[in-house]
């Protein structure tokens, strides 16, 4: 690999590259490269011309799948915004699966499938330890109630204390340091040994 290679794909990943729309560039070059389109959710090769452009642009599918599917699968669940009540699925990192959730419409992230088998197939590691081990990094986190209103009952891991303690979740944003009952926080931040 040359240095200008590396210096990209170092660049591509401190920014957003993911959300960046496919932009082929200037010049006279057609370099075999690949780009994320959010649309169908996946990797698609493009030609690019050599010069500018934008970060969503990979030297292979492998880095752009590395990339972009797991700030896919790492996305808080996002209700988004509008009036509709549509049965969509995300994928939950801590629990290594996919979820329904009702999405309004509009916005949102791209932790959003139509279907449980597409998100199974996106975002489902064939071995859990990869996203118990990434997940840990959650526990870490300070709980975040979030900026919506409802009073849902949620633990999260305190560091200080080493325990999983109960607060009040808002209903949307916050982070992964987040889960439905006690056992599930203790299971993933105290009894696996990764903290």
């Amino acid at each position: 690999m040359n240095m200008k290679a590396r210096k990209y794909r170092n660049m591509a990943k401190s920014g957003d590259p993911c959300g960046q729309p496919l932009d082929r560039g200037t010049g006279g070059a057609q370099l075999q490269r690949w780009y994320w389109n959010q649309q169908s959710q996946c990797c698609l090769p493009f030609s690019y011309c050599g010069q500018k452009g934008t970060q969503n642009n990979f030297l292979s599918k492998q880095d752009c799948d590395r990339t972009c599917y797991e700030e896919v699968c790492i996305a808080f669940v996002g209700s988004g915004s509008g009036l509709l009540n549509l049965t969509r699925f995300y994928f939950n990192p801590v629990e290594g699966d996919c979820f329904p959730f009702d999405y309004r419409g509009a916005q949102g992230n791209e932790n959003n499938f139509l279907t449980k088998k597409m998100c199974q197939e996106t975002c489902k590691p064939s071995s859990s330890n990869k996203y118990l081990e990434f997940a840990a990094s959650f526990c870490l986190m300070r709980a975040d109630p979030g900026p919506c209103g409802r009073k849902i009952k949620r633990y999260s891991y305190d560091r200080r204390t080493g325990t999983c303690k109960k607060f009040i979740f808002g209903g949307c944003q916050g982070n992964l340091n987040n889960f439905e009952s006690l056992e599930k926080c203790t299971e993933i931040c105290c009894d696996k040994g990764y903290i």
